[in-house]
């Protein structure tokens, strides 16, 4: 009973600033703060590119380059008529000259429709939106391919997957970083924790030789060690969850405004606040796993 009320009663000295005033919860507070930031922005990117990807790799563009407006405007109708035929495709949606002119004057810097229309500054090509109920791989490609090419001879087929895929290259690598940036962010944890247990070792060197000389164990001591680190790293790590689901909170309200674009459809899934929830839990039991292995070490040379 001695021995046990002694361990009591050092358990609250061990770290002399006490739970709230010492810098080690804050830390981790800090810590988890960063950690659930960079992991929700991984995820949401993470989500948003495999979504968009598959979507992108059932969608292609059908151009009929013909220079004949009668002729094109019938070869338009007659693929989009076969196009729907086809059991493959889900919608297909073919756009008016109009739009097609709105589509090309950003990127020519031209506001004369007139021009396009009598055709005298470039034929304007027939487009046709198609989205497909299954990912077209080459071989489906090439069998609409030439079942076109018997209606219009200058159709060509264009996938939106192709000039996205860098854009989804450079979100992986965000993805990459991100993961990078998260293992840091553990060590950096798990280096806080080994200096502050280091730093209560050295503080109270004099109590853990007397503890040794009545019988403590090292499994004892530990174990003392690991509580107040327990205490400090769960509630620092429920400090940095709130304040991480709050900024995330935030930033999502803001990006809700975005009407168009790639970032307006980056949104964080419902099991990504599962992984979220489970970071101060991970970041707790890693530190306590720190602490042990610390003190066990720090016994072996003592003794």
């Amino acid at each position: 009973m001695g021995l046990k009320s002694t361990l009591a009663r050092d358990d609250s000295k061990t770290f002399s600033d006490g739970r709230i005033a010492g810098p080690m919860p804050w830390v981790i507070a800090i810590m988890v703060f960063l950690t659930i930031l960079a992991g929700a922005a991984g995820i949401a990117i993470a989500d948003s590119a495999s979504q968009n990807s598959e979507i992108l790799a059932r969608k292609m563009t059908v151009q009929i380059l013909e220079e004949d407006p009668v002729a094109r405007d019938n070869q338009r109708t007659r693929i989009s008529e076969y196009l729907r035929a086809l059991p493959q495709t889900e919608t297909v949606r073919p756009l008016s000259d109009a739009d097609v002119v709105e589509l090309l004057e950003p990127w020519l810097g031209l506001n004369d429709d007139a021009a396009f229309e009598s055709n005298d500054l470039i034929p304007l090509p027939a487009i046709i939106d198609v989205q497909m109920k299954v990912i077209a791989d080459e071989k489906l490609r090439n069998q609409m391919l030439l079942g076109m090419q018997s209606i219009a001879p200058s159709v060509r087929i264009d996938t939106q997957e192709s000039w996205i895929a860098p854009l989804y290259d450079l979100m992986r690598s965000f993805i990459y970083l991100i993961f990078g940036l998260v293992l840091l962010l553990a060590a950096a944890t798990s280096a806080t924790v080994v200096l502050a247990v280091r730093s209560a070792l050295d503080t109270h060197r004099n109590t853990l030789d007397i503890m040794h000389l009545m019988g403590s164990t090292d499994s004892q001591i530990s174990r003392l060690f690991q509580r107040r680190v327990a205490v400090d790293a769960f509630f620092g790590g429920a400090i940095g969850f709130i304040l991480g689901c709050l900024t995330i909170w935030f930033i999502s309200s803001r990006l809700n405004n975005i009407v168009s674009g790639v970032a307006s459809q980056i949104s964080m899934p419902w099991y990504g606040w599962i992984i979220l929830a489970l970071i101060p839990l991970l970041m707790g039991v890693l530190s306590i796993l720190i602490a042990r292995w610390t003190v066990r070490r720090a016994m072996k040379k003592i003794l």
